[in-house]
């Protein structure tokens, strides 16, 4: 049996992937720094939360396994702010979570802050503004996609889209903002 696999493209290769890597069980999200690493997160088959960092980004050959110094139970959406820190949805507590991006040789993700989503159920997809203000939840329970002010979080600025038909998972911003 052949295992599904996720590409992801750097901003400046764009006509193949830059990494492959497996596809965990579930909510498999990643993103890059501004270094070329690659921050990937999701849950395992066995429901563990799985997150890692591919180094050296599109000539990496291996996913090196973080663990983050606050307990993750969905991660659901990765991204990394201007400030190069690793920020995490976590769709099942709705809050957000922003840790220090790991030290040279080390493998702990330590927590800086952490934000509840107040009109947010099962976030499952994060994207962050070019700016560094604002972001963006998938809402797969109330069925829309929310912005909030970042880093605060708390209640949504407003809702973008609902829709009581759509099981909505994953948002991006388009055209596609770097920091």
């Amino acid at each position: 049996m052949v295992r599904p696999t996720a590409h992801f493209y750097a901003k400046d290769h764009f006509t193949s992937p830059c990494a492959t890597v497996p596809i965990f069980r579930t909510g498999l999200s990643g993103a890059f720094d501004d270094s070329g690493n690659l921050y990937v997160g999701g849950l395992s088959k066995f429901e563990r939360t799985q997150i890692g960092v591919i180094v050296g980004g599109c000539s990496a050959k291996a996913i090196l396994k973080l663990t983050p110094q606050y307990a993750i139970k969905f991660p659901s959406g990765i991204q990394i702010d201007t400030n190069d820190n690793v920020v995490i949805l976590d769709g099942s507590s709705d809050q957000l979570d922003i840790f220090a991006a790991p030290a040279k040789n080390s493998r702990m993700l330590f927590l800086i802050s952490t934000a509840p989503l107040n009109d947010t159920q099962l976030g499952d997809g994060l994207a962050l503004s070019s700016d560094g203000k604002r972001f963006y939840i998938s809402d797969w329970a109330n069925h829309q996609t929310e912005e909030y002010a970042y880093p605060a979080g708390g209640s949504a600025i407003r809702i973008l889209r609902s829709n009581p038909s759509c099981d909505c998972e994953g948002v991006g911003v388009a055209p596609a903002e770097f920091p």
